[in-house]
C-alpha cells in the first residue's frame, strides 16, 4: 500500500470516493467495518492496479 500524496487525497474526495487514487480507474470494490459509535473505516481495493487503502467516516451531524 503506498501512501497518498495531499493532492491526491483532496482529488480523490473530490470526486466522490468513486475512482481509484492511484490510476483513476472505477474499478474498486470496498467493504465497511463498524469501529466505533461515531467512525467506521472502509477497505477499498482497486481491481485495475491492485492498490488498497482506507477510508475513515465520521458521523458529523443527523437531519432529519
Amino acid at each position: 500500500m503506498s501512501k497518498l500524496t495531499e493532492k491526491q487525497k483532496k482529488d480523490y474526495i473530490a470526486g466522490g470516493y468513486n475512482n481509484c487514487p492511484h490510476c483513476k480507474s472505477t474499478e474498486i470494490n470496498s467493504s465497511y467495518s463498524k469501529k466505533d459509535d461515531d467512525w467506521v473505516e472502509c477497505n477499498v481495493e482497486c481491481d485495475a492496479c491492485g492498490e488498497e487503502w482506507t477510508d475513515v467516516y465520521l458521523l458529523a451531524d443527523v437531519q432529519i
